[in-house]
């Protein structure tokens, strides 16, 4: 793996009122090595959009409370994932 930066927007506080910066926080961290069986994505676009505060929450109509669309391409992979 390369001298890649794992970037992370966190999620550090639920909202009561108005959703804002203070209820996230940005982390970085090195990039991990896929396992068996995973494949590690570079993440390109990452779609939000008003249902996020409502999984936030954990209601949801599709039964995932962290469901997002992405977009996203496979930078490596390890075992059966990577055949």
């Amino acid at each position: 793996m390369n001298d890649t930066v794992n970037r992370q927007v966190l999620l550090i506080e639920k909202p009561a009122g108005k959703l804002g910066p203070e209820h996230f926080k940005m982390s970085k961290g090195p990039v991990p090595e896929p396992k068996d069986g995973e494949a590690l994505l570079r993440v390109r676009y990452i779609s939000l959009d008003a249902a996020n505060r409502a999984w936030m929450h954990g209601a949801t109509y599709h039964g995932d409370g962290r469901r997002r669309h992405r977009r996203s391409s496979v930078v490596e992979s390890a075992g059966a994932c990577g055949r």
